[in-house]
């Protein structure tokens, strides 16, 4: 994982109403019962931080040339547990960061289409899907600062109110 995305995360893990969810990149990636389990598990807790109102940050782990070869079979694995967790528990809205991730998880929601509300900072769009009535952050792995997640937090909770 790039060091801008591990300084994110650490920076989003420290609002106290954010819940992460790790998963490793190797379960996601095998199939079989571990990845189902693993999706299953991963997409109980996230349920579960939603249900008790609160943000969860769903996110894979693992050695940079396991990410790269298994890119897409983890970005499927994050899609499955978005899908799941969101058929469970209402969301107002989503952070996805990597294209691959974001094409993945918007297929696995249906999300045809992104309306484009503003923008949280120079290249990371706010935006709407038409269906869902998600507010949606879809931008680069590796782009923005340190705080560039927990920004989008909070214009989630601007949009909201």
């Amino acid at each position: 994982m790039a060091r801008s995305i591990e300084a994110q995360l650490s920076a989003l893990r420290s609002v106290l109403r954010v819940a992460p969810v790790e998963m490793d990149s190797l379960a996601l990636a095998g199939g079989g019962p571990r990845t189902r389990r693993a999706i299953d598990d991963a997409a109980a807790a996230v349920a579960q931080a939603l249900a008790l109102g609160a943000d969860a940050a769903l996110f894979a782990r693992g050695s940079e040339p396991a990410m790269t070869t298994l890119c897409a079979r983890i970005a499927d694995g994050l899609a499955a547990v978005a899908r799941r967790a969101l058929d469970r528990a209402c969301a107002g809205g989503l952070v996805v960061t990597g294209a691959q991730t974001a094409r993945a998880v918007c297929d696995a929601l249906g999300i045809a289409g992104i309306d484009l509300v503003g923008e949280i900072e120079p290249g990371v769009p706010l935006g709407r899907t038409g269906g869902a009535q998600l507010d949606i952050v879809a931008r680069a792995g590796t782009f923005g600062d340190r705080l560039s997640l927990v920004r989008a937090l909070a214009a989630f909770e601007r949009q909201a109110s």
